[in-house]
């Protein structure tokens, strides 16, 4: 508890002598362990004691570091700051930003490894050496009994940092036109050095979460606004561009998968509201003009928790069900097709029977009465003269039904205005009016076909 004290003072009074804790922490366990070994006569003596020491030690030091000044900032957050600052320029391990980087690498290491897990695996008994020769296994004091409230300071830490980070970026460039990019450029960076500051810890990839969340809050409703819309332009341009395929193709899938992993921090914010309304409207163009991709569901899948109202999810079902209504109209089609054909043939064959009843009753007529010959002549010649025209308009029909040229292929769309962002003057207007008479006949069986099918 001493040593605890006289180190929290030496921090406060200069915070770069956090970079010196861990080797003093490893100091003081090279100390425990020699003592353990001369004087403690079994191991659960031993672990006792390490629990201790630790508990003495690192509770009120995680403490002081991560309690934030009269300025509002902590030691430890001011470490973890210059780490993420620092963490482009540290490639090079000759340079001074790599060593200070190895440095808080080491601390936050050192200080979420004694953190007991969420679940202690089981412990197997097994035989230890006695004396001088026997060793701590320092993983299994991080494994029982150390206090929780050392990861929940470390990851409040980690989160006031993140979000002071996002909340400057957020301030500076949310008007610039890459500002999707660049954002989302940060976004990986942070995730980077959560990885490498504290490992695959969910606790902090939440706290990395939150972070960014808690900063999406402090933006006013138009700023707001116009960042919602511009990540949604900026996964309508990548879906659209992955769509060429090749390597430009695959440089835009792997640019849309880092923009949805950032957009999932807006789940369950109030930005998700105006975020669904423009990804709505970018989806209705995309679909409308380029057609289903599987790219659609797959980016609902994966962000769909990001719509509260689930219209996206809304508008993919009634295109599904728009889509199976049109196949179902082409087999209607084709029925009436097959019923014309079918009146056609039962109309040829009365008129061929027609024919030759009218043919027998010219020669009855012209062998009873001979003097009127003239009369029937004349008679017959205005009724021949019927039938080929009658014959002419069947012909003409019969080719209109068996006409082989090249007809446009028209597919009726049904959407619901419930779900897809329709103008309101759309709904007022007949589509009738609005299309060339090639079209009004398609339109007029559709609604007669969709009408019945309700």
């Amino acid at each position: 508890m001493v040593r605890a004290q006289a180190w929290s003072q030496d921090i406060a009074e200069d915070r770069r002598s956090l970079l010196h804790l861990s080797t003093r922490l490893n100091g003081a366990l090279r100390q425990e362990q020699t003592f353990a070994d001369l004087f403690l006569p079994d191991d659960e003596a031993a672990q006792a004691l390490g629990k201790t020491c630790w508990e003495a030690l690192v509770s009120p030091l995680v403490q002081n570091i991560t309690s934030p000044d009269e300025h509002g900032a902590s030691p430890l957050g001011w470490l973890l700051d210059q780490y993420v600052e620092c963490r482009e320029t540290a490639h090079n391990p000759q340079s001074r930003a790599a060593a200070f980087s190895s440095k808080v690498r080491r601390l936050t290491h050192l200080l979420v490894h004694v953190e007991p897990c969420e679940t202690a695996p089981p412990v197997v008994a097994t035989p230890r050496p006695k004396g001088r020769n026997r060793s701590h296994d320092w993983s299994s004091l991080a494994t029982r009994g150390l206090p929780s409230s050392i990861m929940r300071n470390l990851t409040r830490c980690w989160q006031a940092v993140v979000e002071e980070k996002v909340n400057n970026f957020l301030t500076s460039h949310w008007r610039d036109d890459d500002f999707v990019p660049r954002y989302c450029e940060r976004f990986y960076n942070l995730q980077k050095s959560s990885s490498e500051l504290f490992g695959p810890r969910a606790a902090f990839l939440l706290a990395l979460q939150n972070g960014c969340a808690g900063a999406l809050l402090k933006l006013p409703f138009l700023r707001a606004a116009h960042v919602s819309e511009q990540f949604a332009r900026n996964i309508d341009q990548r879906i659209q561009g992955s769509r060429i395929g090749g390597a430009r193709g695959m440089e835009m899938l792997a640019q849309l998968q880092r923009c949805l992993e950032t957009v999932l921090v807006f789940s369950g914010l109030e930005i998700a509201t105006t975020f669904e309304h423009y990804y709505q409207h970018y989806m209705a163009d995309r679909l409308l003009n380029m057609g289903f991709n599987w790219l659609e569901g797959a980016v609902l899948e994966q962000i769909g928790l990001c719509f509260p109202n689930r219209l996206p999810q809304q508008m993919l079902q009634s295109l599904s069900t728009s889509e199976e209504l049109q196949r179902q109209f082409d087999v209607y089609q084709l029925q009436q097709v097959d019923q014309e054909l079918l009146k056609l043939e039962d109309t040829e064959k009365k008129s061929q029977v027609g024919n030759e009843a009218s043919g027998q009753e010219r020669e009855s007529q012209k062998e009873e009465d001979a003097g009127l010959a003239a009369a029937i002549a004349m008679t017959q010649g205005e009724e021949e003269e019927e039938e080929e025209q009658e014959e002419e308009e069947e012909e003409e029909g019969e080719a209109d039904l068996y006409s082989e040229g090249a007809m446009p292929k028209v597919s009726v769309i049904v959407l619901s205005p419930r779900y897809w962002p329709v103008d309101s003057i759309c709904h007022t207007l007949d589509p009738q009016t609005c299309l060339p008479p090639s079209l009004r006949g398609t339109l007029t069986r559709y609604s007669n076909f969709y009408n019945t099918s309700e």
